[in-house]
């Protein structure tokens, strides 16, 4: 919504909002908060790709505000005395603007070299639509949940790894002829880099969580779009409670606990999306 309103302004206000963004100028994606320092970055692109492009800004920066009233003026500062950056391969400059407090869409701007930034806001609230789309990356990696278009827009999927001898009847991977030893494994989280559930890695993320949770309760409201929103219990403990489900079903009698549910090997449930998977799933051993 945010990003909706910063676009529009664009093309809302004078013809400088309708420029090309400048490839030199750069400014946070999120925005600032209000009483925030606010630093923008300029460079001067020396190695690499762009090399031969080549910037140096005037030394009266503007910031201007959507309706095209410049609001703080001021001189950009070089960095390490003019020293190239060894991993951008960048000469730089720190423009700091923390003077501007007033909430409301800005851009950056150089009179004399006439390159504009993108428009960035600076509110109370700017990250506020950071944290639900972090916190909607679960929903995404949500394993045996069909992702309707409602919750995940372009990225919708139907129904995942509930094929014979996926989640819901899993065998064990030493040895994977008994049906005797098939178990329900279906819900929790894929892993961030494939298909597959790992308990080690599943303690970092949920205790994160209901840290961040326990710390700052009132960020984590109940509108993340999310099948239970709505149902009055914040989405970030209705996330988590989709991994702690899944946990529980990994715990053996005895209270150990397999490592890890997936493929057997790396190049099957390799398909995209998920549903196109139909390759056989396994448990591993225990694992302290």
């Amino acid at each position: 919504m945010r990003i909706s309103l910063c676009l529009a302004c664009l093309f809302w206000v004078n013809g400088l909002w309708a420029q090309e963004y400048s490839s030199f100028l750069h400014v946070d994606q999120f925005g600032y908060l209000p009483e925030a320092e606010k630093v923008a970055v300029i460079s001067n692109p020396q190695q690499g790709y762009n090399s031969h492009l080549s910037f140096e800004p005037s030394a009266g920066l503007q910031v201007i505000n959507e309706a095209g009233a410049v609001v703080f003026s001021g001189v950009p500062q070089p960095w390490n005395a003019g020293a190239v950056h060894s991993q951008s391969g960048d000469q730089g400059w720190w423009f700091d603007f923390s003077a501007v407090t007033q909430p409301g869409t800005y851009y950056l701007y150089d009179p004399v070299q006439e390159e504009q930034s993108a428009a960035f806001r600076i509110d109370d609230q700017v990250y506020q639509p950071v944290l639900k789309a972090a916190g909607r990356m679960f929903y995404y990696n949500r394993c045996n949940a069909a992702k309707p278009e409602v919750h995940a827009g372009q990225w919708s999927d139907d129904m995942s790894f509930l094929h014979p001898l996926q989640d819901a009847n899993c065998r064990y991977i030493g040895d994977p002829g008994s049906a005797s030893l098939e178990k329900d494994l279906s819900g929790g989280w894929f892993d961030a880099g494939d298909y597959n559930k790992y308990v080690t890695f599943a303690s970092s993320a949920v205790h994160n969580l209901l840290s961040a949770y326990e710390e700052n309760p009132q960020a984590f409201g109940d509108d993340w779009n999310i099948p239970e929103s709505g149902n009055g219990i914040p989405d970030l403990i209705d996330e988590v409670k989709w991994e702690l489900d899944w946990l529980l079903k990994m715990i053996n009698e005895d209270g150990s606990v397999p490592i890890k549910m997936g493929s057997q090997n790396h190049s099957e449930n390799a398909a995209s999306p998920p549903s196109q998977n139909t390759d056989p799933r396994f448990y591993g051993p225990t694992c302290s």
